[in-house]
């Protein structure tokens, strides 16, 4: 029994129709146009040369046929049975899938494609060498399922024939958010709640007993002159580093339109980023998260949130987190939607963190540029991220303005942290 949810409704039940019709419209004028000439102008006009012009047109026709029928009953037959492996990988990146199909040497004129139906979002770029293709694919978005479903077509050379029929694997898939450049970059760290003191004039953390020898910068207030005045030595008393506060974080990540770089940045924060005590919630998921491996579930989850219930479950998840923790992280996407009205409800409620930090994700910010009127959109490359444009960006940072909190903007493929006044110029 397929775990793999089934296509519904009328039209996903008539195009499966259609495809497995082998006849393709171009097809069809190939055929009548062929019967015309052979058996008006060939048999009734007794006209030779169209006689023979028409039998090879239709000889020709039905090769297509017959290559195309013998070809896809034999990939079919040749597919394999057995699940396969489970596969991880990350979203974005290119990479095989073990998946591969072979034509038939002794059929001519055939053409062979495939892509996903099921998840749609994978785009497939399959290694060709001779008759042998092995698949690769790039996943545009992070998820998790049971099951991959498949549409192979097979058509001949002249576009006359073709076969669409669907090949159901069952194979547990997961896709996890690129982290980029992100974990090569010192200033991640900041995300973190550690324990370091600033200076020693701040938090205490300790009674002043431990002693050491006098070095340049010391407080004069810290030196031992009693000791001094006995052995002419400065000594200068050091808080003993014994007990050392804990800064509690909290982070949630918001789903939303252009959601995958923070989904990146959330993921590295829960690997490290976030030091050793914090709390993580993402929405889509009931609850908070204490272990790497239960965040990264969540992260994966938030996928399935539709676009408009984005930030949702923060308000709940604020509360449920208690008044111990002193810092929020909420990782938000690049664009702006219906989740940018839940941010704001969140924020004019009770129960917030003392400080607020806003980490707005981007695969890069897109320059304005400048295209012919005639010339054509350029065509979406997958192998590329999507960036983020000036004045959705813009947006979203005067938005979030208004909840007096610190905004920062990373750039997952560059690795770069700004604050928005060094983004004026880049959204001028």
């Amino acid at each position: 029994m397929s775990a793999l949810p089934a296509p519904t409704g009328f039209l996903p039940l008539l195009r499966r129709l259609v495809g497995l019709f082998p006849l393709r419209p171009a097809g069809i004028l190939a055929l009548l146009g062929g019967l015309l000439i052979f058996g008006l102008y060939g048999i009734l006009r007794q006209d030779r040369l169209l006689l023979v012009f028409g039998g090879v047109w239709l000889l020709l026709w039905l090769l297509c046929l017959g290559a195309v029928l013998a070809g896809s009953f034999l990939l079919w037959w040749g597919l394999p049975r057995d699940p396969s492996g489970a596969l991880e990988t990350e979203s974005g990146e290119r990479v095989r899938t073990g998946f591969s199909l072979h034509l038939p040497w002794f059929i001519p004129l055939l053409h062979l494609e495939w892509c996903w139906d099921y998840p749609a979002h994978v785009q497939v770029l399959p290694d060709v060498e001779g008759r042998h293709y092995t698949e690769r694919v790039i996943a545009g978005r992070r998820g998790s399922w049971s099951g991959i479903r498949r549409l192979i077509t097979l058509s001949d050379a002249f576009g006359l024939c073709a076969i669409t029929f669907p090949y159901e694997q069952l194979r547990d898939l997961r896709l996890v958010p690129a982290k980029g450049r992100l974990d090569r970059v010192h200033v991640v760290q900041g995300l973190s709640g550690g324990d370091a003191i600033p200076q020693v004039e701040g938090s205490p953390v300790g009674d002043p007993l431990d002693l050491r020898a006098y070095a340049p910068g010391d407080p004069i207030r810290y030196v031992l002159w009693k000791v001094y005045g006995r052995s002419r030595q400065l000594v200068v008393r050091t808080p003993e580093r014994a007990l050392a506060p804990t800064r509690r974080t909290v982070a949630y990540l918001v789903a939303g339109n252009g959601d995958e770089p923070a989904a990146g940045a959330a993921r590295v924060a829960v690997q490290g980023a976030l030091g050793q005590s914090w709390t993580f919630g993402a929405d889509g998921s009931e609850g908070p998260a204490s272990s790497s491996a239960d965040a990264m579930e969540r992260i994966i989850r938030s996928a399935d949130v539709p676009m408009d219930e984005g930030a949702r479950g923060l308000s709940a998840f604020f509360a449920s987190t208690g008044p111990d923790y002193r810092r929020a992280v909420l990782f938000v996407p690049p664009r702006p939607g219906p989740w940018l009205e839940g941010v704001k409800a969140a924020m004019g409620g009770s129960g917030l963190p003392p400080q607020l930090d806003f980490i707005i994700c981007t695969d890069g910010i897109a320059a304005a540029e400048k295209s012919p009127l005639l010339a054509p959109p350029p065509a979406p490359d997958p192998t590329r991220p999507l960036c983020t444009a000036p004045q959705d960006l813009r947006k979203v940072l005067t938005e979030l303005g208004k909840c007096s909190s610190t905004i920062l903007v990373v750039d997952r493929r560059t690795g770069e942290l700004y604050h928005p006044h060094q983004l004026q110029k880049v959204l001028a």
